[in-house]
């Protein structure tokens, strides 16, 4: 005990002392822990936001893919009606160019 009350004066440290210590590092700890928690709800918040950002980048790309797809199949049946209604009018020509012939 006589030890304990020299240290005591020496350091001028009292238990009073250590337990308003203690309980300011614990209330600290507790905003620092609870500052993380809501840091973490954060990050957890944009990562879900750019989970779904990405899946809507993928839906417009697709979409476009989709949409260049669907172009080319219309220039594909353009062409293939450009060259039906050429054939057609050569068609046309031979028939009436046969029927000229048949009727000298």
């Amino acid at each position: 005990m006589d030890t304990v009350q020299v240290t005591n004066k020496v350091n001028n440290f009292s238990v009073e002392t250590f337990t308003a210590r203690f309980e300011a590092l614990k209330i600290r700890s507790e905003k620092n822990w609870e500052t993380m928690q809501e840091k973490l709800g954060q990050s957890a918040g944009i990562d879900n936001a750019l989970v779904e950002l990405q899946n809507g980048l993928n839906h417009l790309l697709r979409h476009k893919s989709l949409e260049e797809r669907a172009e080319r199949l219309r220039k594909m049946r353009d062409d293939r009606e450009q060259i039906l209604r050429m054939e057609h009018e050569e068609l046309l020509n031979r028939v009436t160019l046969l029927k000229s012939n048949l009727g000298n």
